[in-house]
């Protein structure tokens, strides 16, 4: 075990014990991974924030039911992620609604002035193919990819069986390959 993930489970212990320290010390390390997340889910920064700032609150008030802080990693993932995909269910909803079907084109726009400025052509390619992947395949990609998160860690966080998780990772990668070939030509 590295030494890190000790730092942090003695960290979530004393969150558990009700440290304020220690909650504001958990939210300085844990909270740009969650917005990177959120915001790959989303797609959206200020939307990101929104639902990373209802997580903190949700770990906030649960941590002390959380029974082994080794998880603290998936769990709080697991966390984010249901939050997320509320705001997502939530907005298609509204989509629906008033009948507001937006044209791709104009998604694509808002997304790149929304993007993160980084690395090479082929890396934003790349970022906008997963960017256009259904929620559950950025979801396992981005935890996989971008979080390093091993199987397991991924399973734990999304509340799947691991196999579930490869198969999902798999058919992923297929529909990732066939967005950034198409990207690319």
């Amino acid at each position: 075990m590295n030494l890190r993930r000790i730092e942090e489970e003695l960290l979530v212990i004393r969150c558990q014990e009700g440290d304020e320290a220690a909650i504001a010390e958990l939210v300085a390390r844990w909270h740009p991974r969650l917005v990177r997340y959120a915001w790959r889910l989303t797609g959206n920064e200020s939307t990101a924030r929104d639902v990373v700032q209802e997580s903190w609150i949700a770990v906030v008030r649960g941590i002390a039911r959380l029974d082994d802080p080794a998880c603290f990693p998936a769990w709080i993932y697991r966390v984010l992620h249901r939050r997320a995909t509320d705001w997502i269910r939530g907005e298609q909803r509204r989509r629906k609604l008033h009948g507001e079907l937006e044209n791709a084109e104009l998604i694509r726009a808002d997304e790149a002035r929304n993007a993160p400025a980084s690395g090479s052509s082929a890396g934003r390619d790349l970022r906008g193919a997963i960017d256009r992947l259904p929620a559950d395949d950025k979801a396992v990609l981005t935890l996989k990819y971008l979080e390093e998160f091993s199987i397991a860690e991924i399973a734990d966080a999304l509340g799947l069986p691991e196999g579930t998780v490869k198969s999902r990772l798999h058919y992923a990668r297929e529909k990732l390959a066939k967005a950034w070939k198409g990207k690319r030509k």
